[in-house]
């Protein structure tokens, strides 16, 4: 039986998967046909697809807030920065506030010491170090894709910290 962070995790992630597919796909679906070029727009159709966006966003943070009381902080702040980078597209300055949740909760997760623990722990240890190392790299490969100089900032303030 999986642990329940995974089954909340598994749960979340399709929800993510969902959203990103209403954003890059639904639009079109959502206000019906597309006008034709030169053809007066609908105010109620941009209206409606209006709400329909603020309503998945609302979602989207609504799913930020459940990852936070994650016990696993590296898959829940790599699912944080999945939805930061949706989010961009509509809402810079959240997705950024978002993109700097999941890159401190992940920094604050930093993996055990392994010196004084026995040989099953130690091997539990080792792929947690690794998870987070990959969680870390994940989070500030997705972040500079937007914003190239804040990244390279957090990386070095991070490797200033180790």
């Amino acid at each position: 039986m999986a642990p329940l962070s995974n089954l909340f995790i598994e749960r979340s992630w399709r929800g993510v998967c969902g959203f990103v597919l209403l954003f890059c796909f639904g639009q079109g679906y959502v206000s019906g046909q597309q006008p034709k070029k030169g053809a007066a727009k609908d105010p109620a159709e941009d209206a409606k697809i209006a709400n329909n966006q603020q309503e998945a966003i609302g979602r989207l943070f609504g799913i930020v807030n459940e990852l936070k009381s994650d016990p696993d902080r590296s898959a829940a702040a790599l699912l944080q920065s999945e939805v930061a980078d949706v989010i961009w597209r509509f809402d810079e300055p959240a997705a950024r506030s978002v993109f700097r949740l999941a890159f401190d909760a992940v920094r604050q997760a930093a993996p055990n010491d392994p010196s004084s623990i026995d040989a099953n722990a130690k091997k539990e240890s080792a792929k947690q170090s690794r998870r987070w190392t990959s969680a870390i790299k994940t989070i500030l490969k997705r972040y500079g894709l937007h914003d190239r100089q804040s990244a390279e900032a957090w990386l070095n303030e991070f490797e200033c910290e180790m």
